[in-house]
């Protein structure tokens, strides 16, 4: 797990103390309590309250998707089925107890059956999002495999502020925990290619939707090609630029703005721990908000997770994205916090202190 702040270890000392007066071996329910520590850390509370909780899904068209195994259609077939309530992360955003939000930070709505987000957002949506945000930065990104940028410069800077923006308005709601999600066909290609241009390696490049053997091959043929031709690349607006993806940048902009306004942030997959490596580039201090929710079964997501010395909650084998991992994992912070918050200490209980009188593991 990120290392803590002097402030953040302050808080999670307390957390630990009042965890080892619970009614237990010191240190027997593992990362349940090392997770608690953490929440407290990072909400600078001694005992935190129930988390408010929201899924943000942001969502974006790539150039590059012309390699992937499904059309580009298919990113705003699901935004729709998002919209109303039918996707996997709105299920388990349901069960989790949390809101979800839906952005659209750059469909090619020309693509699909819908002629535009409004379209979208007149479907009926009883079970479906909380609240739909339309951030778009263009019809997609431009199809960086033939050499074009991705991005303008004008657009990175847009996309940064407006995830800023998206993390304020949340914050102004009262939500304290933040999972974030992603949908895109092409953006694990884009995701592979920005965290190597960031200095991965390439076991970051996989199927991603499930593509054949062949087409595995291609991608990783272009991936590399790009890479070579946009040369040496050391800052993140270049890389962002060079081979990324609206959606991951406004994510990466959502993260940065939690050193300002801190709150618990919980990774999904693989395109949205790019983002945040990008992020933790930018600034370092990022990291220290960040809970991974959990590993996918992209081969290149634990080693990215690895670089930002993160520890994943959950691994499922899920490789699905849309922020389903990480709302997931909300219900094992729920649990976190209940044990040192509803569970009995020795003295309440009428238990001897002797039974915690065991080694911390």
């Amino acid at each position: 797990m990120q290392d803590m702040s002097n402030s953040q270890n302050t808080w999670a000392q307390r957390m630990r103390t009042r965890l080892d007066g619970r009614t237990k071996p010191v240190g027997s329910l593992g990362r349940l309590e090392s997770l608690a520590e953490k929440v407290a850390g990072i909400t600078q509370q001694e005992l935190p309250g129930p988390l408010k909780k929201l899924v943000l899904v942001a969502a974006a068209d790539h150039g590059v998707s012309r390699h992937s195994l499904y059309p580009k259609a298919v990113t705003s077939q699901m935004v729709a089925n998002i919209y109303t309530g039918g996707a996997a992360v709105s299920v388990l955003a349901r069960q989790a107890g949390a809101d979800v939000w839906l952005v659209d930070a750059g469909i090619d709505w020309a693509a699909g059956p819908f002629e535009s987000f409004e379209a979208v957002e007149a479907l009926p949506r009883d079970t479906g999002v909380t609240r739909s945000v339309n951030a778009s930065l263009g019809a997609g990104t431009h199809d960086w495999s033939t050499g074009s940028l991705a991005m303008s410069v004008e657009q990175y800077r847009k996309g940064l502020a407006t995830g800023r923006e998206l993390f304020h308005q949340a914050r102004a709601e009262g939500y304290d925990c933040i999972a974030f999600g992603d949908m895109g066909i092409g953006n694990t290609t884009a995701a592979a290619a920005l965290v190597m241009a960031l200095g991965m390696g390439s076991d970051s490049i996989d199927r991603g939707t499930g593509i054949s053997e062949e087409q595995l091959s291609e991608k990783r043929r272009v991936i590399l090609r790009a890479i070579e031709e946009f040369g040496p690349i050391v800052e993140v607006e270049q890389a962002m630029c060079s081979v990324g993806g609206f959606e991951l940048l406004i994510l990466a902009g959502m993260m940065l703005a939690v050193v300002d306004d801190p709150c618990v942030c919980l990774l999904d997959g693989f395109p949205v721990s790019a983002a945040a490596l990008a992020a933790v580039r930018l600034n370092g201090k990022v990291g220290e908000y960040l809970i991974a929710g959990h590993c996918s079964k992209v081969s290149g997501h634990r080693p990215l997770l690895e670089e930002l010395c993160l520890d994943p909650i959950l691994d499922l084998n899920m490789r699905l994205g849309e922020g389903s991992g990480a709302v997931l994992a909300m219900s094992i912070l729920d649990a976190a916090l209940c044990i040192p918050r509803d569970m009995a200490g020795f003295a309440d209980a009428g238990v001897d202190t002797a039974a915690a009188e065991e080694e911390r593991y």
